[in-house]
C-alpha cells in the first residue's frame, strides 16, 4: 500500500516506513523535486541492505529522475536502530497535469527485503 499513512505490517520483519515527504505527500509539480525520507525498521537481522529505486516508465509514459544516496548499501549493525534513507524524485518538465508519477523503492539483503511505493500526481508549476 502507498501513501504517507501506510504503516509497517504488524507481522515481524523488515519494512520501509515513510518519515517525511516534502513539499507534498500527494502531488509533485512538473519539473520540480519532491524529497522522500524513509526509515528501514522492524529488522529481524543484521547485515547489508542494498537500496534500489525504480519508476514505471512503461506505465507512466515518461521517465522520472530519482536521486538516491551515493552509498546504496546500508550496514545494519543494530536491529533496534532506525536507518534513514533520503531520495529525491523529480517530475519531468513536459508532463501534463493530472499524470501520476509512480516510484518504488526496495531494500534487500541476502534473505530479506522490503518494498515501498509512492504515487504522486503532477500539478502545474504555476500553482
Amino acid at each position: 500500500s502507498s501513501g504517507i499513512n501506510a504503516e509497517c505490517p504488524l507481522r515481524p520483519g523488515t519494512c520501509l516506513k515513510t518519515e517525511n515527504i516534502q513539499p507534498s505527500a500527494l502531488t509533485i509539480k512538473a519539473g520540480r523535486d519532491t524529497t522522500i525520507i524513509m526509515s528501514l525498521e522492524n529488522k529481524f537481522q543484521t547485515g547489508e541492505y542494498r537500496l534500489y529505486c525504480f519508476n514505471d516508465r512503461q506505465r507512466d509514459g515518461f521517465e522520472t529522475n530519482i536521486e538516491r544516496p551515493r552509498n546504496r548499501v546500508h550496514r545494519v549493525i543494530d536491529p533496534d536502530r532506525l536507518y534513514y534513507i533520503f531520495i529525491k524524485v523529480k517530475a519531468p518538465q513536459a508532463v501534463d497535469e493530472g499524470e501520476v508519477v509512480n516510484v518504488w523503492c526496495v531494500v534487500r539483503s541476502i534473505n530479506d527485503r522490503a518494498i515501498k511505493s509512492y504515487r504522486l500526481m503532477v500539478t502545474s508549476i504555476f500553482d
